[in-house]
């Protein structure tokens, strides 16, 4: 599957209620999962800090959230004109694409579309 990845600026806890939950796409040859993560620090044997992705139980102020929108065509043929949905809540702000990654198109009215 490939994912696109956002990180946002730092949000409320409240948020992970009503978006914690992982949304999968109508049945058909596009199959689209989208999911939440929250990096977690932990000290590694070695001393230096270890940086894992995990599901949210809660959030503060200066969590990194990570929004993971991923996709995979099933099917034989190509797909075209494929566009996918997935606001952030109104909570979230994005800040940038990861390094390597392609900024993506939004849209605000769901019929012009820019790079962000």
């Amino acid at each position: 599957m490939r994912s696109i990845a956002m990180i946002s600026r730092p949000m409320i806890a409240a948020i992970l209620a009503s978006t914690a939950a992982v949304a999968s796409a109508a049945a058909g040859p596009l199959q689209v999962t989208s999911s939440i993560m929250v990096e977690a620090r932990s000290a590694a044997p070695d001393g230096t800090t270890r940086v894992t992705l995990v599901k949210p139980s809660r959030v503060t102020p200066g969590d990194k959230v990570i929004f993971v929108l991923a996709y995979r065509n099933s099917g034989a043929q190509p797909l075209a004109n494929v566009v996918l949905d997935n606001p952030l809540p109104r909570q979230i702000a994005y800040r940038s694409a990861n390094p390597g990654s392609p900024a993506p198109d939004v849209s605000v009215d769901g019929k012009t579309y820019g790079s962000l």
